[in-house]
């Protein structure tokens, strides 16, 4: 087995262990994950690869990307919601006599004590 051989299996296990961490949901570990991975790919453009291991390494790697974009989504979709919750909780909405809605800012920390 030659230096770039081990490289490269090296690379493909890192890239299995990173698809793990995103299946998971482990974003935090990611960090880690991809130190190791930049330098495996550094050690690789000095060692020169087959093409054919790169294209299988390009496929599992846009598997990953494609895994990492939806958990990017996911968290932008949790912030937005998150920002609508935090609205709500700043603002009363009301209805007039003519059904019309009307929006009341709440002062402070947007808590109502409700009382029947």
């Amino acid at each position: 087995m030659t230096a770039a051989d081990d490289l490269l299996n090296r690379l493909d296990r890192l890239i299995e262990e990173e698809r793990i961490l995103l299946r998971a949901g482990q974003l935090s570990a990611l960090a880690v994950v991809l130190e190791r991975k930049e330098r495996l790919v550094q050690q690789l453009a000095h060692a020169g690869t087959p093409d054919r291991a790169h294209l299988d390494l390009k496929q599992k790697i846009a598997r990953n990307q494609a895994l990492l974009d939806g958990a990017l989504a996911g968290l932008r979709e949790v912030a937005r919601r998150l920002g609508r919750v935090r609205d709500l909780r700043q603002t009363l909405e009301t209805y007039d006599s003519d059904g019309r809605r009307a929006a009341v800012v709440t002062p402070g920390q947007g808590r109502m004590e409700r009382r029947a």
